[in-house]
């Protein structure tokens, strides 16, 4: 196997099925992952990869985790078995659920926590207006009392919200209502035009309004910090933008680095946002792709992002922002990240015109409409 580098920590987003209940507007749904779905042994395989890949790796329990999702992972009949089997492995990964909450009740959320599962990531776009129209309606009252019932259980619950110009002024909203509801975290989502989503490119934020949707999440998460609220807000993997703004430490962009996602017919993506096929985990092992993959070798090399992006005094710790995002918009994951406030004043054309400016800080933070 060709490479040396050794992760320091790891997480596997795992889409066990594309089979959905919900209809999401913005979803990365591709018809082609309804077929040729793993049965369970074929998890139990796949599983075994990661464990043996990480253990390599001498990663702790501490360091690593799955992520199981879909489509909706309550879609398939056979998932507490599955996840019986990473109870028995719970010494050796943490795992946690990414669910639309639609199809919880106090039952299956008793059911989970005893099987171990550390938190559960709820889909939310809003309230209920905003969010019933782009998940269809009666998704957040149904979503709301699966939140509740897992509440009921004691269980950790985060919601991930995907932020367009139709529910930018949710956050806010959003925020209350996570607090309210005693949700740990919620994670600020910027949408990348892919699968159904294409055709709604038109409402992706532009660069100045994610300037003030980033300035308002670090604003806002002091303020909870400073009451002592248990409840925080995050910019996750797309938050290099935000690099030496407020002393701010990236986290940035971890795929094929520290990530990688696994689809329900054993494919591998660096990221399901990232849709490039870097191998099959039913003819290699997942260790083998990670490392022989040109594809994730790429991606891990910097000197392959254009540069504009390189020219940068902030790249070292943005590194070019969203890949996922860049090659939505782009076709080309190395392109700098087309809402960048220090490129562009406008989401850019395919062929676009640098215009580096100095950061300047804006005294508004974040204006909600009357």
């Amino acid at each position: 196997m060709r490479g040396t580098f050794k992760p320091k920590s790891f997480h596997l987003q795992w889409h066990i099925t594309e089979r959905c209940n919900l209809k999401c507007k913005h979803c990365y749904f591709n018809p082609k992952f309804l077929k040729n779905e793993l049965t369970l042994e074929q998890l139990f395989s796949v599983l075994d990869q990661y464990l043996e890949m990480v253990g390599k790796w001498g990663l702790s329990k501490e360091r690593t985790r799955v992520s199981i999702t879909g489509g909706e992972p309550l879609e398939r009949k056979d998932l507490f078995e599955f996840l019986e089997r990473l109870y028995e492995n719970r010494e050796r990964t943490r795992y946690a659920l990414m669910s639309n909450a639609t199809k919880m009740d106090g039952k299956t959320a008793r059911k989970i926590k005893e099987l171990g599962v550390y938190n559960v990531q709820v889909s939310l776009e809003g309230l209920e207006k905003a969010n019933d129209a782009i998940r269809g309606k009666g998704s957040f009252e149904k979503a709301v009392r699966g939140i509740r019932a897992l509440r009921n259980e004691g269980m950790d619950v985060s919601i991930s919200m995907t932020t367009t110009k139709a529910n930018l002024l949710e956050v806010p909203r959003m925020a209350e209502f996570c607090e309210s509801e005693g949700i740990s975290f919620m994670g600020i989502r910027r949408f990348v035009p892919i699968g159904r989503g294409r055709k709604m490119k038109e409402l992706m934020l532009s660069p100045s309004e994610v300037k003030k949707l980033y300035y308002y999440v670090f604003s806002k998460n002091f303020e909870l910090k400073e009451r002592g609220s248990g409840f925080s807000m995050g910019l996750g993997c797309e938050d290099g933008l935000l690099a030496q703004n407020f002393h701010y430490n990236p986290e940035g962009c971890s795929a094929a680095y520290l990530s990688f996602s696994v689809m329900p017919n054993a494919d591998v993506y660096p990221c399901r946002r990232l849709p490039v096929k870097a191998g099959n985990a039913l003819e290699e092992s997942l260790l083998e792709i990670y490392y022989n993959s040109k594809k994730l070798r790429e991606l891990r090399n910097l000197n392959n992002a254009g540069k504009e992006c390189r020219e940068c005094p902030y790249w070292i710790e943005c590194r070019g922002g969203a890949k996922c995002i860049s090659a939505g918009y782009y076709g080309n994951a190395f392109a700098p990240d087309p809402q960048c406030w220090r490129l562009f004043e406008k989401l850019p054309g395919k062929k676009f015109k640098k215009n580096i400016r100095q950061e300047e800080k804006l005294n508004e933070y974040f204006i909600e409409e009357s």
